[in-house]
């Protein structure tokens, strides 16, 4: 019925000239006339949506009196499901690629950073170093200066940072401290190229060509100062019972000593009408982290070379002598622009004649007779 529909209206047609001629209305054609033409072209069907499945309705489960045994029971119907099948995870391809061998390479420079700089906190024998801190009472300033006569590159003094213990793969602090990481084996040479981001976001360059850096922030936390009159229960005024330690101090006198431009130590000079000289610099020092084992009794040793830069008197120092080390001048904070090229050419000409001076250093200290 469904294939002769469309040709409803022929139908009635040929049944009415059939009704001129008989005078008797035929609802259809004898079967010896083939009147319907199915050669036509036949309408393409509609492809028709995936039915869901009817929904399961819940029944009301009837019960033998008697036995007490259910006469009925829910219907059930079993999902179909696809035959499982099982591919090969291509974990060997990956493991030998530039990409996994760089996937914790920045994380691996990190901790080989921070292994060196806990050597040397804790097996350095730093407190042999004769340098002393001093601090006022009522300023909290602090300044380092020499405890004996020093010939120069006397001093070693390591930038460690055991409270935090962070290291940044980029930083603009101005008293950062650069250090610099070059792994060895093959694993990085096979991830030479292969440029990796930082838990910062710094893009961090794996090459075994050139050594990545790394940078530590000051780090000096002065325990909490007790009153002068204060003593211990000996009686006797103990360079210890001045302080109330809390646990979380970090006093490496490598952060101590002060860091001043040019410009500022001339300034702070006239004005105190003092003496001070540069006699602090910086020398780098190759430590090597070592990675020693066996896997499958095939060696899996590493090495990995840390450089660290180390703080050494660069001249001779008497006893007292304050330590300060040179460091760039700030920039300007903002510049403004000139309204005309006279203007300018003359701001050039003074900035030649005498460099503009910069704020004070906080780590440049004068300690008066309260200490």
């Amino acid at each position: 019925m469904s294939a002769t529909k469309q040709f409803h209206d022929e139908l009635r047609g040929f049944a009415e000239e059939q009704q001129k001629k008989t005078r008797t209305l035929r609802s259809h054609p004898p079967p010896d006339e083939k009147w319907i033409d199915f050669t036509a072209a036949k309408p393409k069907p509609k492809a028709r949506a995936a039915e869901p499945p009817a929904k399961l309705l819940p029944k009301v489960i009837a019960y033998d009196t008697e036995t007490g045994k259910p006469l009925s029971s829910q219907e059930t119907r079993e999902e179909k499901k696809e035959a499982a099948v099982a591919v090969f995870v291509p974990w060997r391809e990956w493991l030998a690629s530039a990409v996994a061998k760089a996937l914790d390479a920045v994380a691996a420079d990190e901790a080989a950073i921070t292994q060196v700089l806990r050597s040397i906190h804790c097996e350095g024998r730093v407190q042999e170093q004769d340098v002393d801190v001093l601090v006022g009472t009522a300023s909290r300033n602090y300044v380092a200066v020499a405890a004996a006569d020093l010939e120069a590159n006397t001093l070693e003094l390591p930038p460690c940072v055991p409270n935090a213990g962070k290291v940044h793969t980029a930083s603009s602090h101005p008293h950062r401290v650069a250090i610099k990481v070059q792994p060895k084996g093959t694993c990085t040479e096979a991830a030479v190229g292969i440029t990796k981001k930082s838990a910062a976001g710094a893009a961090v360059a794996i090459n075994a060509a050139v050594a990545a850096t790394y940078y530590v922030h000051p780090e000096y936390n002065l325990p909490l100062g007790r009153d002068e009159d204060e003593e211990d229960h000996e009686g006797s005024m103990m360079r210890t019972s001045l302080w109330k330690w809390r646990g979380d101090e970090t006093l490496h006198p490598f952060w101590a000593v002060g860091r001043l431009s040019a410009n500022e130590l001339h300034k702070n000079n006239t004005a105190s009408r003092s003496k001070h000289v540069f006699n602090m610099g910086l020398a780098d020092k190759v430590f090597a982290v070592v990675t020693v084992g066996s896997v499958k009794g095939e060696s899996v040793a590493m090495t990995t070379e840390v450089t660290v830069p180390i703080m050494t008197n660069t001249e001779s120092v008497r006893r007292g002598d304050e330590l300060i080390m040179e460091i760039a001048a700030k920039g300007e904070a903002g510049k403004r622009k000139a309204q005309s090229w006279k203007e300018d050419a003359q701001a050039k000409a003074n900035a030649k004649a005498k460099p503009k001076a910069t704020a004070k250093a906080t780590s440049y200290l004068g300690v008066g007779s309260e200490v």
